[in-house]
Order: C-alpha cells, then structure tokens, then sequence
C-alpha cells in the first residue's frame, strides 16, 4: 500500500496492534510514514500541531518517543538494543503512549535482534513499536510473526511519470516509485548496467555458458554492487507470474541473505547467481 492508505490503517488500528513492520526498499518513505504516523498517535495526548510534535521527535526532545537509526549503514550495535530497550522498563515521563522507532532491521545482527525478539515477546504497556525493514528476508521469521506487515510502495507510476516525462517504462518500473532511485537510473552509465544486467539475466535463463564468462568480467570491472544486481533481477522475476519464476525469486532471496556472511568475491557470487536461476532446484551457491 501508498504512505497515505499506509498512515490511515495505522491510525485506525495502532491502539490493537502494538508492533508495526513497515517493510519497502529504500528511499520508499518508511521513515516519514513512521513519523508521521507517531506525531498521531502522540497527538491523542498532547493537542499541540503535529507538525511541532514531528519536530520535536526527530530533535530527540520529546520524552515519550525514542528512535534508533544506522549510522550511515553501519550496523546497530547490541547495546544500543539493549540500552533502548532498557530505557522502556521506567515509566513515561508525560502522559500517554510511547513510540518506538528502530531504523532499519537490515543493520542488526542476531544478537541485537534476539534482545528485540525477547521484548516483542512481551512488549511494554501502551508502547507502539515501529520496525523499519528494507528487505523482509534479512527479519527473523519469528519477529516478523509478532508483527503487523505493511508493504510500502512508492508514488503512482503515473505521478512519477508527470514528474519525469522522459523516463521509460521499464525505468519506472526498477524504480518501485521512488523518486530517489528514478533519478539514479538517469545518471550516466546507469542505463548500460541494466543493460548488461539483462544480457546477464537472459543468459542465465537459457542457461547460455558460451558468453557468461566475458559478461561476469564485465559486471566485474563495472563494479555494480550485488545488493543493486539482485534488487534488479528479483524485480524482472516479479514481472513473471509462473511457478519456475517464483522458484527463482525465493532462491535468489536465500542466496542474498547467504551470500552475505559467505565472504564471496564478486566474480563467485555472479557464477553463482547465474547458475542458480539457470536451476533454482540445485544449491550451488550453497556449495
């Protein structure tokens, strides 16, 4: 759903669902959906503007909100978990509910979210969580499950296309309604990556060997970063409704999550790629 359909369920139903996943790609508006929708429900109790109630928020200034961000992609640290979820065992210090916001899921590793896991698990009273994902595959499955999912699309794809008249089809369609990444495509050398990245994908499907070497060097010396390679090819799958396209898009999920702790370099993580949508059924990249 939009931010506005997003932002409206959420204030209809925040006071039975105390713990939100707000999952979408980045650059989507998790973050201001998540304000947005916290200056509301605080609003409930304080009747000063909203927009004072957002700015204060985001200042760090009021008492009854916290939020905890990646710094420039770092992780989150455990202890930074732990110190938030520590402050939550005192009471509020103004009347009404607490907000938590942690930014993003994506930064945490297993021992920051077996912590959060374990104060999802009984959360505080009157306390309304916000779980920022950038990609849902990288969530414990058993934190997803004590959440409320909401999927967080983009602008329409014909408000984008007002405000970029010469953008194609298939730029706004990699976009996922982001204005941010819209503009990325249109940067130079942005168009012969995709490019590359199709010959790369059709290859793989008709599981051509002959040519795959010569474009692996290629994606190589390009130097297209894997996350952005796989966002791309898991989109161009999304376009196919069949069963084998579905097979390859969870295989590639799985393979990305791997492949991040697998150390591999990126001329083994592309053999890999290509291999395993040639055959989803076989684990190479697991080998």
């Amino acid at each position: 759903m939009n931010r506005l359909e997003a932002l409206d369920f959420i204030i209809k139903n925040h006071h039975l669902k105390p713990t939100w996943l707000l999952y979408g790609p980045k650059g989507v508006g998790k973050l201001e959906l998540s304000l947005t929708a916290a200056s509301h429900i605080i609003s409930t109790c304080d009747d000063r503007p909203l927009e004072l109630l957002k700015k204060l928020m985001t200042q760090g200034s009021y008492p009854n909100f916290k939020m905890l961000q990646s710094k420039e992609g770092s992780d989150i640290t455990t202890q930074e978990i732990k110190d938030l979820l520590a402050s939550l065992k005192s009471y509020p210090l103004v009347e009404g509910p607490r907000v938590i916001v942690i930014d993003a899921l994506d930064y945490l590793n297993r021992f920051g979210a077996n912590a959060l896991l374990k104060t999802l698990e009984e959360p505080p009273s009157n306390t309304i969580f916000f779980l920022l994902a950038h990609s849902l595959f990288k969530v414990l499955p058993t934190i997803r499950s004590r959440c409320t999912l909401l999927t967080i699309t983009g602008a329409l794809e014909h408000d984008l296309k007002a405000d970029y008249p010469n953008a194609s089809q298939e730029q706004l369609y990699l976009s996922q309604g982001r204005s941010m990444r819209l503009e990325k495509l249109f940067e130079e050398g942005a168009q012969e990556n995709i490019n590359l990245l199709r010959e790369f994908f059709n290859q793989a499907l008709l599981k051509n060997h002959a040519k795959i070497k010569e474009t692996i060097d290629i994606l190589k010396k390009r130097d297209i970063a894997l996350e952005e390679c796989i966002e791309v090819l898991s989109l161009w799958l999304r376009q196919d409704v069949s069963k084998k396209s579905s097979e390859r898009y969870e295989a590639l999920m799985a393979f990305f999550e791997i492949a991040q702790n697998a150390h591999l370099d990126k001329g083994q993580s592309y053999l890999a790629l290509f291999l395993l949508l040639g055959d989803p059924s076989k684990k190479y990249c697991l080998s």
